[in-house]
């Protein structure tokens, strides 16, 4: 069974009266990488890493 790092549900996101995300559901998996790309091209990689003690 694959483990769940982060889960989103019906996130939404508005810059005054635009909606830039609209009920987004996402799970990220542990060990996964995303990247995320704007309008204009430009992005950002996000690593999520969980750390055991």
């Amino acid at each position: 069974m694959v483990e769940k790092v982060f889960v989103a549900e019906k996130v939404v996101k508005r810059y005054k009266r635009v909606n830039v995300l609209n009920k987004l559901d996402m799970e990220i998996n542990r060990g996964s990488i995303y990247g995320f790309v704007g309008r204009n091209g430009a992005g950002i990689v996000i690593q999520l890493e969980k750390k055991n003690k």
